[in-house]
């Protein structure tokens, strides 16, 4: 964690004895202006020039409009009258005389903090237009001394949110390599009433979050823009914290008013933002204190930096999975193919590092030696890679006490090399190597059992379905079974911002990273990107962090069942479709869906990755990351809403693929006019309600034109 102090010089400066002095103090960077007084008194100057009149120019000479942590105004504060026209005066760049910051070591812990006082938001187009050129100049000198982060103020009103985002913009693309921070509060904080002095929460918690959806939206998702937010004084509600959890948060600033004495008159934070600090510590943003000089704690100045040291020690540990992840969190990697590719033995390898899904597939085949009397049984393990599941099959049958032969079948050249010489060194004449397809061997008797871990992220997509439909011939029909025996998948719709970006980059900034497996993922080709907007058709595999969950439900979405009973022609038996209604509580923005599935191994002996059950079934399981399939276009939503997600597993016989499509509805209550009932019953009636579609996506993947699994 990095905690940066923001200064209390009025005039901002930084050098290399400033930077020191706090780092000395243990904070690891500072805030410094980028420009002084004296350089906003030469643009008070030619405002003058331009506007004759006393009465604009009081946006000059009466100091700040808002306070810099408020920067979000109610649309009553601020009512200039518009002025007409356009203006061609240009704003002199700064001069040695009016900058506070140069080049020099001290600037990699120098975080940059834009002029305050500039409104370029404002209905006076002559201020807007002066405002945006200070702010290109400041950014501009800022890029030259190397300064990575500037910060500016928030929109002063909302009514002029798109001409803010416009300027933003402008910015970002003038500066391509400054990362500009827009500083925003939380939420709208609580006001106090006027006739009771009572306090009065927000109408609308989410109102910031809207307008900073809104920049982010109009800058088209610049991953050069992210948000720098006003840690709250009152606890957030959950929902908040969600929403501002999925966005592009790269600092949080804390004022010394936020935190509480304990009994010894130290400086704590209430147990509420603790724990939003516990759930940003996980982007790892930056830490920003403020007035640490100002409070009467025990403890003095160092105190506050302490604590926050503190607070990051004590974090919550990371889960099995996270652990296992670590590193791969919100990372786009491309659905494993092993029946048309050939894995390599490291992504074997990171299959075999969980031992909660060998441990529940012993257990499996275990149940059912025991419930098959005969003394000597034969076990055939479909896509056996290196043995893991020959393995815990030879160990279940020691323990049941049963005579097993097992077949290790696997069509990987190379694999099937590595299984020859761990039946040298280990199994011996009780493991019988067969290389070749699954769905065409033969072997000399049937199988009693048949077991294969060809599952994928969201059940079927490594087509488990086919391949098992093709094995189960040599099944015992009598007494056969086939392990897993069941699976289904679950989907449900996801708010991500992160992955909506990195899909939309995929072919331009493509992180580089080995053939792992991690997750049942592979890295994403940037081939992928070469169609159209095909990165946006495809389906990943992806540790899912930033992420909100905008529906309490996850859906189950369709099931299959081995063994198949009723093979149909071209495979078309393995299609499915699905189509539900998600209901989404508060504001915000659809990115794509998400899928897990659950199995059922054998009788009671399930795994699963779905977040409503995994603790329950199969808790710290770590082989598979959940599945994504992304939007081409980010939908939003309204307070009360519902989305219809349709989702089709498609084949032609020679391959599969998925589609799907999204629908949004507003739900609004209709009340008859010409009703004899009580105002109040119509107002209570549920029956009056009307789904009003307000947008509706493309049929991604349309034909597996993008994305396609090769039979």
């Amino acid at each position: 964690m990095f905690v940066g102090l923001n200064l209390p010089d009025s005039n901002g400066s930084s050098d290399q004895s400033v930077v020191e002095a706090a780092l000395q103090q243990g904070y690891d960077m500072i805030t410094a202006r980028i420009t002084s007084r004296k350089y906003r008194k030469r643009i008070q100057s030619i405002f003058h020039e331009l506007e004759q009149s006393s009465n604009n120019s009081a946006f000059f000479t009466t100091g700040d409009t808002s306070n810099r942590n408020s920067p979000v105004q109610s649309p009553e504060l601020n009512q200039e009258e518009t002025v007409g026209g356009t203006f061609e005066t240009q704003v002199p760049s700064p001069g040695l005389e009016d900058v506070v910051v140069h080049p020099g070591a001290h600037i990699s812990n120098t975080i940059a903090l834009a002029s305050p006082w500039v409104e370029i938001d404002s209905k006076n187009p002559r201020v807007a237009n002066l405002s945006l050129q200070v702010l290109e100049h400041e950014l501009n000198y800022a890029s030259f001394c190397g300064l990575p982060y500037v910060l500016i103020s928030g929109p002063k009103r909302r009514t002029n949110v798109a001409q803010y985002a416009q300027a933003v913009n402008t910015l970002l693309h003038k500066s391509p390599y400054v990362q500009v921070v827009v500083h925003l509060p939380f939420n709208e904080e609580h006001t106090v009433s006027a006739s009771s002095g009572a306090s009065v929460p927000p109408s609308d918690y989410l109102s910031v979050w809207d307008v900073w959806n809104t920049i982010r939206q109009l800058c088209g998702y610049h991953p050069n823009l992210s948000v720098a937010l006003q840690v709250p004084k009152q606890s957030p509600k959950s929902y908040v914290l969600s929403r501002w959890f999925t966005e592009p948060v790269s600092m949080l600033i804390i004022s010394s008013s936020t935190f509480v004495p304990n009994p010894k008159g130290f400086p704590v934070l209430p147990k509420a933002i603790q724990n939003l600090f516990f759930q940003f510590f996980k982007k790892n943003p930056f830490v920003i204190l403020e007035d640490p000089y100002d409070s009467q704690f025990t403890g003095g100045d160092n105190a506050f930096l302490l604590y926050l040291r503190h607070l990051h020690q004590i974090k919550p540990k990371q889960t099995a999975c996270e652990e296992f992840a670590a590193g791969y969190a919100d990372l786009l990697q491309a659905p494993l193919q092993p029946l048309m590719d050939n894995l390599e033995s490291s992504t074997y390898e990171v299959f075999e590092r969980d031992p909660v899904k060998y441990n529940q597939y012993e257990k499996a085949i275990f149940h059912a030696l025991l419930e098959r009397p005969n003394k000597k049984l034969a076990i055939a393990v479909v896509g056996a890679g290196r043995g893991p599941l020959v393995d815990r099959a030879l160990k279940a049958a020691a323990t049941a006490d049963r005579e097993v032969l097992v077949y290790a079948v696997e069509k990987n050249d190379s694999a099937y090399v590595y299984l020859h010489r761990r039946q040298q060194e280990k199994w011996g004449d009780k493991v019988e190597i067969v290389k070749g397809d699954m769905r065409s061997w033969k072997p000399r008797t049937y199988i009693n059992i048949i077991v294969s871990e060809l599952l994928g992220s969201i059940g079927d997509n490594e087509l488990s379905p086919e391949c098992l439909d093709g094995a189960q011939a040599i099944l015992d029909p009598k007494n056969g079974v086939m392990i897993p025996s069941a699976y289904s998948t679950h989907i449900t719709p996801m708010m991500s911002p992160k992955l909506y970006s990195a899909a939309c980059s995929i072919g331009r900034s493509s992180p580089s990273l080995p053939n792992t497996g991690i997750g049942m993922g592979a890295p994403v080709s940037s081939a992928m990107g070469s169609k159209t907007n095909a990165n946006l058709h495809t389906p990943y595999v992806v540790m899912l962090q930033q992420v909100d969950r905008i529906s309490d439900t996850i859906q189950l979405s369709w099931r299959f069942k081995h063994p198949s009973f009723n093979v149909l022609p071209n495979n078309q038996h393995n299609a499915r479709s699905f189509k539900e209604t998600f209901h989404v509580a508060h504001k915000c923005v659809i990115h794509g869906i998400a899928g897990y599935f659950e199995t059922v191994l054998y009788k009671d002996i399930q795994l699963s990755t779905n977040p409503d059950t995994v603790n329950e079934k199969s808790k710290d399981m770590v082989s598979w990351f959940p599945m994504w399939f992304p939007l081409s276009e980010p939908m939003y939503l309204l307070d009360d809403s519902e989305i219809d997600i349709s989702f089709w597993r498609l084949t032609d016989g020679r391959k599969v693929w998925y589609e799907w499509a999204v629908e949004t509805y507003a739900i609004v209550k209709h009340v008859d006019p010409t009703s004899n009932a009580s105002s109040s019953s119509r107002r209570n009636s549920t029956s009056a309600v009307r789904r009003i579609r307000t947008g509706a996506s493309e049929i991604h993947n349309s034909g597996g034109k993008c994305y396609a699994m090769i039979l």
